[in-house]
Order: C-alpha cells, then sequence, then structure tokens
C-alpha cells in the first residue's frame, strides 16, 4: 500500500522526457517494489515511468518517519478538492517559473512561517483568504 502510494505521486508528477523502459529491464527489486504497475508498465510514457523509479529510489532512502510524511501529505492531497488540487499545481507552475532568488526568499518566508505557533499560523492563514476575497470582489466590480 505504501508503494501504491508513492507511485501515484510521482506518476502525477512532471518531469523531463526520457526514453521508456520495457519493464523486462527493471532490476527484480524495482519489479517486485512495482508490482502493481506490471500489466501497464509499458503502456507509460518515459516520463511518467522515470518520475516512478525516481519516487521509489526516494522512497526506498527513506526512514519510518520519512515514509509517514509521505503518507500523511498523500493523504492530504487525496481530501483536496478538484479546484484546491487545480489551484495547488497552478501556483507550483507559477513557483517553478520563478527566478532563484525569488525562490528562496519565498522558502525563508515559508520556513518563518512554519516556525510560528499554530495559531498565529491559523490567524495568518484566515487574514490572507480575507485579503484574497476582498481583491477577488475589487476585481469584479464595474468600473
Amino acid at each position: 500500500m505504501s508503494f501504491r502510494i508513492l507511485i501515484t505521486l510521482f506518476v502525477l508528477t512532471v518531469g523531463h522526457a526520457d526514453a521508456s523502459t520495457n519493464w523486462f529491464d527493471l532490476s527484480p527489486s524495482q519489479q517486485q517494489a512495482l508490482a502493481s504497475l506490471e500489466t501497464t508498465w509499458n503502456d507509460l510514457d518515459g516520463v511518467k515511468q522515470n518520475n516512478t523509479l525516481r519516487g521509489l529510489e526516494h522512497w526506498s532512502n527513506l526512514d519510518g518517519e520519512g515514509r509517514k510524511n509521505v503518507q500523511k501529505r498523500y493523504e492530504n492531497w487525496q481530501s483536496l478538492s478538484d479546484n484546491d488540487r487545480n489551484e495547488l499545481r497552478h501556483r507550483f507552475s507559477q513557483f517553478q517559473e520563478m527566478d532563484e532568488p525569488r525562490k528562496d526568499e519565498l522558502r525563508s518566508l515559508y520556513k518563518k512561517f512554519k516556525e510560528l505557533s499554530p495559531e498565529k499560523q491559523d490567524s495568518l492563514r484566515k487574514r490572507f483568504k480575507s485579503d484574497r476575497g476582498q481583491s477577488s470582489s475589487n476585481s469584479e466590480a464595474p468600473s
């Protein structure tokens, strides 16, 4: 089950184009870990195969706590609405297009945010949502 979660996450990620890998070219341990994909593996494009193999390698190197964190993040993702998932994909795409100094700045701000108390984080989230709602309303108002 744990591998299935990881496989789903990495199959859905965006990567660079790679040549496809035939199922029988995988190592026995890779085949065992990816057994649920055996019948569809050769139908996946090279990018999805590569992302899955990288995810498997990453998963194999995680300790128990790391695996729990991945599972929790997967469960959180699954609980999101389609609109929320699309919004996150859009934000991720925007982040990927930023230059490195801006990315570093946002990472630093995020780190500071995570160091705040849960109450302060909730307060800032509510304020952010409220501000976003007002800016959306203002942009839709007739001029």
